[in-house]
Formats: structure tokens, sequence, C-alpha cells
């Protein structure tokens, strides 16, 4: 720790490390594929961002990766307190969630046992502590600004296009050194970040990873951080228009021109402290249907497939009614599975940056679900954080459970689920 500090003035400090993994590890994200990686197209990349006020201090690891479990992100924290001297409470870390990198880091599911790959989370967690060390060591005065924007184009809601929930809430958080330049900037949009499909063997950070790029070519000292936000029941599906790396590149330079005007329009503001808390949390197991109630919901979504592709119907309405399928079998298998109990123990994660207010949420939480806790923490300036920590997959709301969607038909809660966490984070965010 530098102890000359001027009192009362913000540091930070940013890195950007590789983790892309080699070619041949199997990929996670998509059942339909079954071949391991052939290729890596762009590379897989982690951020950490180290903030430092008076006597306290935060750090924000931001990672290419599908998602991390909480035994992951308990080591890691442990090597950072050891090592820099940080609790528990103030590191969080946080998955973009692409589809096209690699399995290894995802615990067991209720539908499926993961791949675990020790080697690679090994040295992945090496990285990112070598990485957070040198973040402090780059610690220097800066200001922040926070600007944020509607941004539409990229994502809709996949499960009611037209109609259904979204939040198009961009959300800039921009660090300036003494220079005026900025030295990091922090994004955070919600959406499901998978243009490419399961056909896909090549690495890649996919969007997010696009949106970087397209950010670093006209701010190449700066580092670009990418936090997910509402996406369960949120993807390109019905906006991209193939899944190519071009489309990749087009959504991407959406998204970066987003963030450009939202930096572009940011206000400063006064950071009087900094801090976090963690709160352990049960989530609710729901009872699941019978298996034949389940194998005659799959004959149903079967004909129905059928009779689309005969009547030649849109990719996108079979592809609903396909993941409806996919989310009844993984349905079957959790009936037919013994869930291990301890799979329902997680945390979420407040952090506080002066008057900002982050949510850490340990999987996917649902459009609506995030718009009431920003609607019911308001004035509070409130930024959600999904794949936070753990991932402990979709957490429905009441609509996707009447309709009977891909992510309520696989998920093992009910409703309960997202008014706990809705509840809990309102809780915190009044408490201060």
């Amino acid at each position: 720790m530098v102890v000359n500090d001027l009192q009362g003035q913000l540091y930070a400090g940013v890195v950007e490390v590789e983790i892309t993994p080699p070619v041949g590890v199997p990929m996670a994200g998509y059942g339909a594929r079954k071949q391991n990686s052939a290729g890596i197209h762009d590379p897989l990349n982690a951020q950490t961002l180290y903030l430092r006020l008076d006597n306290e201090q935060l750090l924000l690891i931001t990672c290419d990766l599908i998602g991390v479990d909480l035994n992951f992100t308990t080591r890691l924290r442990q090597d950072i307190a050891n090592e820099l001297d940080i609790p528990h409470d103030h590191v969080m870390i946080s998955c973009s969630h692409t589809h096209s990198g690699p399995q290894g880091f995802l615990p067991d599911e209720p539908v499926h046992v993961s791949l675990k790959d020790e080697g690679l989370v090994d040295i992945t967690q090496r990285k990112l502590l070598g990485a957070s060390k040198w973040a402090v060591s780059k610690a220097e005065p800066v200001s922040l600004s926070v600007g944020d924007l509607d941004l539409t184009g990229i994502c809709k809601n996949r499960n009611d296009p037209e109609n259904g929930s979204i939040d198009p809430q961009l959300n800039v958080l921009r660090f300036d050194t003494t220079s005026k330049q900025p030295s990091a900037v922090l994004f955070n949009y919600g959406c499901h970040p998978t243009v490419m499909g399961h056909d896909n063997l090549k690495i890649t950070a996919d969007l997010p990873g696009a949106a970087r790029a397209a950010l670093k070519r006209h701010y190449p000292d700066c580092v670009f951080i990418f936090t997910n936000g509402a996406s369960g029941d949120v993807s390109t599906r019905f906006t991209r228009r193939e899944q190519k790396f071009s489309e990749v590149n087009r959504l991407g330079f959406i998204l970066a021109s987003g963030v450009m005007q939202a930096m572009m329009k940011s206000e400063p503001i006064e950071v009087a402290d900094i801090g976090g808390e963690r709160i352990k949390v049960q989530l609710p197991q729901r009872e699941l249907p019978q298996a034949a109630e389940i194998q005659s919901t799959i004959g149903k979504l079967e004909e129905k497939i059928k009779r689309l592709k005969e009547q030649s119907a849109p990719h996108g309405e079979i592809r609903k009614v396909f993941t409806q399928l996919e989310g009844a079998q993984g349905q079957l298998i959790m009936v037919n599975t013994k869930i291990d109990p301890s799979f329902f123990a997680t945390e979420l994660q407040f952090l506080h940056i002066g008057p900002l207010f982050l949510a850490g949420i340990p999987g996917e939480p649902f459009s609506q679900t995030v718009l009431d806790i920003k609607a019911d923490c308001s004035p509070t300036k409130t930024i959600v954080i999904s794949y936070a920590n753990d991932i402990k997959g979709y957490f429905p709301d009441q609509a996707a459970i009447e309709n009977n969607t891909y992510e309520a038909l696989i998920s093992p809660y009910d409703r309960r689920v997202s008014d706990l966490i809705y509840q809990l984070t309102v809780d915190h965010c009044h408490r201060g």
C-alpha cells in the first residue's frame, strides 16, 4: 500500500491480460456442440480494476469466460487477501458469458456434469492474481465520471421479441487520469453475448470482445472493461442477421458507439468512500413435474417443431420452440438426477463507489427483475452485474414460468428466486 496518498483522493490501477486457452480444449455454452475448439479467432482477455481511497481498497476482475464457480472465486480471493491485503468482501469477479470459450470452469450443474480442467483453472487464477498485483502497482490519482444511454439494435427479449422486457440502459464508468485522458472505462450492458452459434469451433470473446477492440482503436491507451447485466432472457437471436464474425463486428461496433456516446456525455461525481459487502444466500429449489408429464410436453414440442418447419416458419420462431424442447429435455434430466443440495448455496455481493451501487448477481437475472431493482433503488444509481462470483443458472420471473420458456424449464428454481434477489438487493441498496 502506498503510504503518501492524498487524503480523499481516488486512485485507480488497471491491467488487461490474455487468458486464451490452448487450441483443442472442450468449449462451453452449447449442448449441441460436440467437438473441441479447432482454432482461435480472437483472444480471451481479463481485466483487473483496482481502486483505493484512503484506507479502503476494491478490486473488480472481469473475464472472457462463460462463468466461474464460487470455489474459484473463494480461492482467488484468498490469494488476493494474502498478497494484497484486500478483504474478500471487496473483491468481485465477473464473466462476460461468452459461449465460445473453454469448458473447465463450471461447477457440476443439475442438468449436466462439468468437465473440470484443473490445469487451466490454476494458470488462469495465477494470471488473475498477477494482474491484480500489477494493477495495484499502477494505481494513480483519477477522477470518475458516469454516463448512460438507452441503446437498441443489439438485442431483444428472446421469448417475446416484440413486447418482452429488456433493459436498454448502457452504463459507463470513466476513470480519467490527471491528464484528463481515460485510463479505464467500465461499461455494463445486459445481453447474452452469443452471436456465434454451436457450429463455431474457434475461441472468441464474441460481442464484448468486438466492442472492446473497436473502442481500443479510438483509445489505444485505455483498458475497456465489460460487465453483463440483465441477460437471462435477452440475446441477439432476433437482431443478428447471421452467425458469422462479420456480424459479431457489426453488433460490436453498435455497442462501441454507444459506449463512446456515454463517455462523451458522462458527468463527474464525487467519491467520498468505497466499500463492499457479501451475503450468503440459499436459493429456493422448486418442485419439478413428474417424468410422464415432462415426456408429454416433449412430444408436443417435437410435433410443434415439425409443423413449423412444414409451414416454413421464420428461423427465430422455430429456434424459440426448439429451445423450449431443450429445456424440457433438461428438466427430465433433473427429475432423473438427484441434485446436490450444496448447489443452491451461493452469495450476493454489493459494492459502492461513492454514490454508485454495484450489485453482483451469481447467475442470469431476467430483464424485469433488473428493471425493478433499478426503479426501486432510485435515486441511487444502480448497476447490476450478472455472472458475478458464481454461476447458478437462470433466475426466471413469473412471465417466463407461465410461458414455459426454455429458461424456466431448465432452471431448478421458481419465481421465489427472482423475488429473493430483488428484495435483498433493494434492501441493501437503501441500507447504504
